[in-house]
């Protein structure tokens, strides 16, 4: 085993007992260490699989790794292993013993999806009397996951000092919480939170785990939040035998909670740790490497790492400067084809990169231009589907009859005669004798006091389901009898011209439960419910055939392909706006994380890097003039050549501005001051808010009317004028 690994990743991966933190860079071979890992604690040191936890964040990488681990120790020690997701090793946790918490949870919980919890919380804001116009359920959604990622329960909140806002939001929080418990619901951030709380409320499941956890071994742990981080050190605790591999320049997701400063500060919570950094990159050619490095270098918070590459030489990172986003999108779409007729790429070697997902349209439409086969990751989701939603929710209430929730979704789904008030009847029957949806539908009396019209197609839907929860075929065959019986194909055949479309994914959804393996056929539906329920765009990523791949650096985190275009490298678009606001704040925490995103950007490329920015953009219907990305500027010297600035000879010609004298130079404008006016080609006049230095580079805030709104500003190189 060792003859494959390079010396560091062998110290990695045969060091001894205790805290190990391994300091993997991109294209480092961390999976690899990983897996080796886990093969020589088996193999040489004789650990017993099941005293394994192997925990990673996509499942993507948990598939890869149970792949790896299959090829290295054989099937059925691989299968023995507790290794996947933190979700969905704490989903397995909660199965055995989430009954212990007082809130009424059954082991047959289903796990809510985005879609699911907005649908609770306006029920929720409906409840406590909350206007949603003035309470965004999607605002609410996201400042209750930042207090569970924090390890706050509404009852912890509601201990703080609060003020008006925050005490509806600790109502809001505790009611939302009460509405999953009565529907046996988890959201993603309860897989984790609930584990903890069993935990702290348990000592003796707390030291069960612990003793049968012998070694930990934990993949990305940049990515940590601090509940994952506070389970992480639970289970350790005794022996402390925690193995993490991660990279702090690869850290991008604060926007999901994780928190960088937990990998940073991994010697202080564990003084005896060892550190060991892999630094060797089998990924990317040298060009691509210098410059990522170059980037990176810019940051404060980082440990001191440089990559090597293994490959050696390669060709030159290309820059390409467009006049607007519509020539760079022609650009890579001319480029891309270029690079398919030389014979040396196939569509399948190319990924454009880009910040957001609004970026998308453009690329994508060139490409159905020119019939280019492709694939935008990130798109509508086959899951989010009405069709396969409603499916879904049949199968939610089949294996869970306490899910109200997709119980009312499915009341008059396909149409029963069922009107809306005759549900509303039944549920305010439910409330007032203290019942769940499911169980007033099996009333009697209840039924007995609805609608005339209602009570038949109630009778006929209760049997259906009866029928449906006592069905002995295949999971499978359970939909396809679930899809015809309950009437559902019937009414999608109405619409001859959706028909076969939307009868296509549900036979591709029936597939995919042909195709689904559980460990257990007595937990098969389960199972394959919370499968569904944790799958992320990145896993639906299609690895064979030739398809162009489009998608945001974000859904790229631990892809790699021979070439890449990194698109929109304008200050505002690549650093995000949001990033260069908090730097006027002096908060210089985004800018780093959006240098940290464009390093993940350049070191997924391993052969060839194209970076492209456009000098004009649309911004409000309006064409605007676009900072060339700091980004870009700071590794001016490893891409060939320097940056040009924009001449009057690029400017749109709809721009009708007087001729302006000569810009000033930045000399001129050193002592530049909030309130003055200046004078743009572009923009016209202006009143500069705000100047202050980003790094070496003196940056001017300048309000313009006439719908240019604020302007991030250059002074080395806009082509500004003191008035």
């Amino acid at each position: 085993m060792a003859s494959t690994l390079n010396l560091a990743q062998n110290e990695a991966v045969t060091y001894g007992q205790g805290p190990v933190l391994v300091l993997a860079g991109a294209g480092a071979g961390k999976t690899r260490v990983l897996t080796h890992r886990a093969a020589h604690l088996l193999q040489a040191k004789k650990l017993s699989p099941s005293r394994l936890l192997v925990l990673t964040f996509t499942n993507k990488a948990a598939r890869e790794m149970r792949g790896r681990l299959h090829t290295l120790v054989g099937e059925a020690a691989s299968e023995k292993i507790w290794a996947g997701t933190f979700h969905s090793i704490c989903a397995r946790l909660l199965r055995y013993d989430i009954e212990r918490l007082e809130a009424g949870y059954q082991r047959r919980f289903v796990i809510y999806d985005p879609n699911d919890q907005e649908k609770l919380m306006k029920e929720v804001l409906a409840q406590l009397d909350l206007d949603a116009t003035q309470h965004r359920p999607r605002g609410l959604l996201r400042q209750i996951s930042a207090l569970k990622n924090q390890g706050l329960q509404p009852a912890d909140y509601r201990r703080r000092d609060l003020g008006f806002q925050e005490l509806t939001l600790a109502r809001v929080y505790a009611a939302y919480q009460e509405q999953l418990a009565r529907h046996n619901a988890l959201d993603f951030d309860d897989l984790l939170l609930l584990p903890l709380q069993l935990f702290q409320r348990f000592p003796d499941l707390l030291q069960r785990y612990q003793r049968h956890f012998e070694h930990i071994l934990v993949d990305e742990y940049q990515d940590t939040n601090p509940v994952q981080f506070a389970l992480l050190r639970q289970l350790a605790a005794p022996q402390q035998n925690l193995f993490v591999v991660g990279d702090v320049d690869q850290s991008i997701y604060s926007f999901r909670n994780a928190d960088f400063q937990i990998i940073l500060r991994f010697q202080q919570d564990f003084p005896q740790a060892a550190v060991i950094k892999l630094e060797t990159n089998y990924r990317s050619t040298r060009p691509i490497l210098v410059a990522a490095n170059t980037l990176i270098d810019h940051n404060r918070e980082r440990f001191d790492k440089v990559l090597l590459a293994a490959r050696g030489e390669g060709e030159a990172i290309r820059l390409h400067s467009a006049r607007n986003e519509y020539q760079e999108a022609d650009y890579v779409l001319a480029e891309l084809q270029r690079l398919v007729r030389s014979g040396k790429y196939g569509y399948g070697d190319i990924c454009v990169l880009y910040r957001t997902n609004a970026q998308s349209r453009l690329f994508e439409e060139r490409l159905v231009q020119q019939r280019v086969p492709h694939q935008v990751v990130g798109a509508f989701r086959f899951y989010d589907r009405k069709e396969i939603k409603d499916l879904m929710a049949y199968l939610g209430v089949i294996y869970n009859p306490l899910d109200s929730l997709n119980l009312k979704r499915i009341l008059n789904t396909p149409k029963r005669g069922l009107g809306a008030k005759s549900i509303q009847q039944l549920e305010q029957a439910a409330e007032r004798d203290g019942l769940s949806l499911w169980d007033a539908l099996q009333t009697p009396a209840i039924l007995a006091a609805m609608p005339k019209r209602a009570q038949q197609p109630l009778q006929d839907f209760l049997g259906l389901m009866q029928r449906l929860r006592d069905f002995k075929g295949s999971l499978a065959e359970l939909i396809q009898a679930l899809y015809t019986d309950s009437g559902y194909r019937e009414e999608l055949a109405k619409d001859e011209e959706s028909f076969e479309d939307r009868d296509t994914y549900v036979r591709s959804f029936i597939q995919a439960a042909e195709d689904f393996m559980a460990p257990d056929p007595e937990t098969l539906l389960g199972d394959f419910l919370q499968h569904l329920a944790l799958i992320s765009d990145v896993d639906r990523l299609q690895e064979s055939g030739q398809l162009v791949r489009l998608m945001t650096v974000h859904a790229a985190k631990g892809l790699e392909f021979p070439v890449v275009f990194v698109t929109g490298l304008e200050e505002g678009v690549f650093p995000h706006v949001r990033a260069i606001l908090a730097e006027e704040n002096d908060d210089d925490g985004p800018i780093e994380e959006e240098r940290r995103l464009m390093y993940v950007a350049m070191t997924r490329a391993e052969d060839l890097l194209y970076l492209t920015h456009a000098q004009y953009r649309m911004q409000r219907g309006e064409s605007t003039y676009q900072e060339t990305s700091r980004f870009l500027e700071e590794i001016e010297d490893h891409l060939g050549q320097k940056l040009s600035q924009t001449s009057v000879f690029d400017r749109p010609l709809s721009t009708q501005v007087p001729t302006p004298p000569a810009a000033s130079t930045v000399a001129e404008l050193d002592d530049l001051n909030a309130g003055e006016s200046v004078y743009h080609p572009d923009f016209g006049s202006g009143t500069v808010e705000k100047v202050y230095i980003s790094g070496s580079r003196p940056i001017a805030i300048v309000t313009f009317p006439g719908g240019f709104g604020k302007r991030i500003l250059d002074l080395r190189s806009a082509p500004l004028q003191r008035l």
